[in-house]
């Protein structure tokens, strides 16, 4: 559960994610960016939707669903392989 008020990209939702750990978090910048609702994790925007988002993820079957999609987010859009492959293109678009 990541109840941030403020957050930029966060290092700590993505080591979950990589994990397979989906998280719980506060509709903000930088969380909304890694967590899409109800595919790889939960967003909730008020302190008194957390305690929902929490016995949706009680729920095995959504749990699992969980986090199949949130490993494939961080394996996909964050590992070391594609973020090197970006920053390469970057390098060789300015040379």
């Amino acid at each position: 559960i990541h109840p941030s008020f403020r957050e930029g990209l966060s290092v700590s939702i993505m080591q979950c994610m990589s994990f397979g750990l989906p998280v719980i978090g506060r509709n903000i910048r930088g969380v909304n960016d890694l967590i899409k609702n109800n595919y790889n994790g939960l967003i909730f925007k008020k302190d008194s939707d957390l305690l929902i988002c929490i016995s949706k993820m009680l729920n095995l079957k959504k749990f699992n669903l969980l986090s199949k999609n949130a490993k494939k987010k961080i394996d996909k859009s964050y590992s070391q392989d594609f973020i090197s492959k970006k920053i390469k293109k970057y390098i060789d678009e300015i040379i």
